[in-house]
């Protein structure tokens, strides 16, 4: 916008008080309304710029979180795999009974669960977010994961049950 158009828009009282500020200065009133538009501007960019760092921050800090959670999902998936390895260890050298191989599922079972939740919740939490990354799919790769570790389990409990 015009400066001339701005002086036209501003009523009297103002135009007298930017009149009284320049002459204080020793500036023109063009050169006074030039730099309070600049002023205005800005205050208005630095305001806009304070605001998309807050919002920088909290992205962040929700990478954090979700970078935290994959960690503990990765820890229990290494924690399920040691669990089945030695139990497909002891299946090869067939020196268990069922009472073992329930003793050794049980544990595993309350990881899966725990697991499954884990994967509901962040499931839960990336609709709400409704993202188009890779983490979209994590839940999908865990629940199959997860199915096929069910499918061993039927398998073992149909080879002792």
């Amino acid at each position: 916008m015009g400066i001339e158009k701005l002086e036209k828009k501003l009523p009297e009282e103002i135009i007298s008080i930017i009149d009284d500020e320049a002459a204080a200065v020793s500036i023109s009133r063009q050169e006074a309304i030039s730099r309070l538009m600049h002023s205005v501007t800005e205050k208005k960019y630095r305001v806009e710029n304070e605001l998309l760092k807050s919002q920088v921050k909290d992205l962040l800090r929700q990478i954090s979180m979700k970078d935290d959670e994959i960690s503990y999902l990765r820890g229990e998936l290494t924690s399920l795999n040691k669990g089945l390895t030695r139990l497909a260890e002891n299946l090869v050298h067939n020196n268990t009974d069922l009472n073992e191989v329930q003793s050794l599922l049980s544990p595993l079972k309350q990881e899966m669960t725990t697991c499954f939740n884990e994967v509901k919740l962040i499931q839960e939490r990336m609709e709400k977010n409704d993202r188009n990354t890779y983490e979209k799919y994590i839940p999908i790769i865990f629940t199959g994961i997860f199915a096929c570790l069910l499918v061993i389990f039927l398998i073992v409990s149909k080879v002792f049950g």
